[in-house]
């Protein structure tokens, strides 16, 4: 298992998060990921290679959080649309409208 305050261990906390769409919690880690980063790299200066192995990685894991972000934001505003046409079929609570008669 991967130690949860490593920069690995952030980005698969992170992952789980949005795939359980639990986005504040996505929100939190993403912004740990970013310090750690940046410590990471203040700590222990890397040369160009492995700089540019850990802009790939991060640049991979914003654009994976974005893209199943979007999806999860487009799914929610079609099952709102389908809850709204639906709702017009359902009397509203408190409602004393009755069926009509053929």
């Amino acid at each position: 298992m991967t130690n949860p305050e490593t920069l690995a261990g952030i980005e698969n906390a992170l992952r789980r998060a949005v795939l359980a769409e639990q986005f504040d919690l996505g929100r939190t880690l993403l912004g740990r990921y970013v310090d750690r980063l940046e410590r990471q790299l203040a700590a222990a200066p890397v040369g160009p290679e492995a700089a540019a192995t850990l802009e790939k990685r991060a640049h991979a894991l914003l654009e994976w959080t974005g893209a199943l972000v979007h999806a999860a934001r487009h799914r929610a505003a079609a099952e709102a649309r389908q809850l709204e046409t639906l709702s017009r079929y359902y009397p509203a609570p408190g409602s004393t409208r009755h069926s009509t008669q053929a």
